[in-house]
């Protein structure tokens, strides 16, 4: 259901952390305009994003809350005061050419446009590579953090074919974890979960271009407990403003990584299917997994899978899967985040075999993905553009000289690099 006040906006982030905080699974200081039925949710470059009311809602189902212990509560209280934090961030990064042999990145700017039901809304113009994989050289320096060159459009509701059928209504469970917190669960402004949302299927963040002879590398993202793939917009928008296909299950509770992988099953499909926008245009080798919390730990879960080159886990893993990873990973954990203790993902981290780095972001909570994901925009797309897209671009900021490694923001180890 649409938040419709700017008071409705705050309570909504706060309580979405506390059922955060709750299961382990932002507000950017603007309210949400409803006008004609359709929810307008800005991006982190403050150009509105329209979100068209379609779609209906499964069956209910609900299930007992996750209990919480006494330092969660102290996060969760936390929380509730950050509510009201916004954050901003520069709109556009200088655009970059290539040679021949591969791929430029995209000349457009940031814009982002949300549709339904696999249809997106109009986006504007922009040109990109004509050869390789998408953004794959850089011919100077590149702001990583910045949004990228390629404007983004916002799908919801793909992947009809592969519809995760098992998926009911899950609004009882997250009002039930919220209201074991003691917050107000009366199914108004805390059920973050829009009405035009199918839990059983994916939003699709991707270039509103996709330029023939260009293949372009794809991240899987799985949701933290009681959250959907619009609240980070401003990280998966971001991805797929430099160059990458992002296919967000809708599902709110992705532990085992099951609808992660069947997100990537539907965009391979997609890649063979005539008539699709992403027929021919998927780099099938150059694909990654990311998720936070609960979508952290289900991201380790499928990195044991052949296909998935890198991933990024964001704020939850276990020594065990670490170690069973295929490709190189980036564990990202908060200085001050009390679900999901940086110890353990620092532990998780020296499990690893493959090309592995751990990154604490210092003054940082749980919910920071969420709230304010600025902190971490510049690495996470870094080091995906190094694995899935060849960029050498932006090798330095992980490798020697290590650039991360002396940002005062970040305590950073690395192994096998």
């Amino acid at each position: 259901m649409a938040l419709r006040t700017d008071q409705g906006r705050k309570t909504h982030l706060a309580l979405s952390a506390l059922a955060l905080l709750a299961a382990c699974g932002g507000d950017k200081g603007e309210p949400s305009a409803v006008t004609d039925g359709a929810a307008t949710l800005p991006d982190s470059t403050g150009v509105s994003m329209p979100t068209s009311q379609v779609g209906t809602e499964p069956a209910s189902n609900a299930g007992p809350p996750a209990a919480m212990g006494p330092s969660q509560t102290a996060s969760a209280a936390a929380m509730q005061n950050m509510a009201g934090a916004s954050a901003t961030q520069a709109a556009t990064s200088p655009p970059a050419t290539a040679s021949v042999a591969q791929a430029a990145r995209g000349s457009a700017g940031a814009s982002a446009a949300a549709g339904s039901g696999g249809q997106p809304a109009a986006a504007g113009s922009g040109t990109a590579g004509t050869a390789g994989v998408a953004g794959a050289a850089n011919s100077g320096p590149v702001d990583y953090g910045a949004r990228g060159p390629f404007e983004v459009v916002v799908e919801k509701n793909v992947g009809e074919s592969f519809r995760n059928t098992n998926l009911t209504d899950d609004a009882a469970r997250c009002a039930a974890l919220v209201s074991g917190l003691g917050a107000d669960a009366d199914g108004g402004d805390w059920a973050i979960y829009p009405d035009d949302m199918d839990r059983q299927l994916y939003t699709l963040f991707r270039p509103s271009q996709l330029q023939e002879g260009v293949k372009y590398p794809v991240i899987t993202w799985g949701n933290g407990t009681c959250s959907q793939p619009l609240l980070f917009e401003p990280l998966l928008g971001h991805l797929a403003s430099h160059g990458f296909i992002v296919i967000a299950t809708n599902w709110r509770w992705v532990a085992g990584g099951t609808e992660m992988r069947r997100a990537l099953d539907y965009v391979l499909k997609e890649n063979e299917t005539q008539g699709s926008v992403l027929y021919g245009k998927i780099a099938v080798d150059k694909l990654g997994a990311s998720g936070h919390s609960q979508g952290s730990s289900a991201t380790v879960s499928i990195g044991a899978d052949k296909r998935i080159v890198a991933t990024v886990p964001i704020q939850g893993a276990s020594a065990a899967e670490v170690g069973q990873l295929n490709g190189p990973t980036f564990l990202i954990a908060g200085e001050k985040d009390m679900t999901v203790s940086p110890a353990g993902i620092q532990a998780a981290f020296r499990a690893a075999r493959v090309p592995a780095a751990y990154g604490l972001s210092l003054g940082h909570d749980h919910v920071m993905p969420v709230m304010m994901p600025q902190p971490i925009l510049k690495a996470v797309t870094a080091w995906f553009r190094i694995h899935l897209a060849d960029d050498a671009a932006a090798r330095p900021i992980f490798y020697a000289p290590c650039e991360l490694c002396k940002d005062p923001t970040w305590r950073v180890e690395t192994a096998n690099l």
